[in-house]
Formats: structure tokens, C-alpha cells, sequence
């Protein structure tokens, strides 16, 4: 099924949950088993209960349909979350593969909103090809 047909106001499993650690602890559960995976600290419970402010611009890129992390608990920690300057894009007909889902959308986001509070494109000269064409 196309993730992208689904109603927007289909509400999800995961819906009720209002604790990032609550979505964590699920995501472990329904996880493959990789046990050389698992004992690495990355991806253990992320600890977020003290994050209130960040110093820099933020932008969170969220799929309204995200079945590891649902819309509204991303969207409360998000709001919790101080900073000078902040934005919050949904991507209405994506779930956590924005990217692949929302494409076109996906690269204006990036061009637009990311590349901007990042400083900007920074100048750059094109390398030589390194591997010979056309004649001898």
C-alpha cells in the first residue's frame, strides 16, 4: 500500500504515547534483534529530557506518517525546544523516508530552508574529470 493515499487525519498506534523515551522503548520492541547492533550506546534510549534550547537555527523534517516516531510527540518536543530560530516542516504524504516519499518537496526543504540557516552554499570550483573522454 502507498503511503502517500492515506488520509491525512488517519490517526496512528503510536499516537498516545507523549514521551520520546515512550517511542524509543517501543521501537526496541518491534526492532530486529542484532545483538552487535543493540549494545551500541547510539542506539540506546536517547536522553532528550534535558535538551530544552539549542544555541544554533534548527529545522525538524518530519513525515506526518512516521510509525518510530509519531507526529504529535515529535511535534510537543519540538515546541518544548528553545531557540533564536526554529522550524518545524511536515511532509503531509511521507512517513520516515521523506527523502524517497516527498523527492521534489524534499530538496526544496533542503535548498530553501536547511541551506540558508547553514551559512549558505559555499563557493566551490569544479575538479577536473579523472577519467579521460572523448578522443585520444
Amino acid at each position: 500500500m502507498c503511503r502517500a493515499a492515506l488520509p491525512t487525519n488517519r490517526p496512528t498506534a503510536l499516537d498516545h504515547l507523549d514521551d520520546i523515551s515512550e517511542v524509543t522503548d517501543v521501537s526496541r520492541g518491534i526492532a530486529p534483534k542484532h545483538d552487535h547492533i543493540s549494545d551500541l550506546p547510539v542506539f540506546d534510549r536517547p536522553d532528550t529530557a534535558g535538551i530544552r534550547a539549542v544555541s544554533g537555527s534548527g529545522r525538524v523534517l518530519m513525515g506526518r506518517y512516521d510509525l518510530h516516531t509519531p507526529y504529535p510527540t515529535a511535534r510537543a518536543y519540538f515546541d518544548r525546544i528553545e531557540a533564536p530560530r526554529k522550524k518545524f516542516v511536515t511532509f503531509e504524504r511521507a512517513s520516515d523516508m521523506i527523502m524517497f516519499e516527498e523527492p521534489g518537496r524534499f530538496l526544496l526543504t533542503l535548498v530553501n530552508e536547511v541551506l540558508p540557516a547553514a551559512g549558505g552554499a559555499k563557493p566551490f570550483e569544479p575538479r577536473p574529470d579523472p577519467i579521460p573522454r572523448g578522443g585520444r
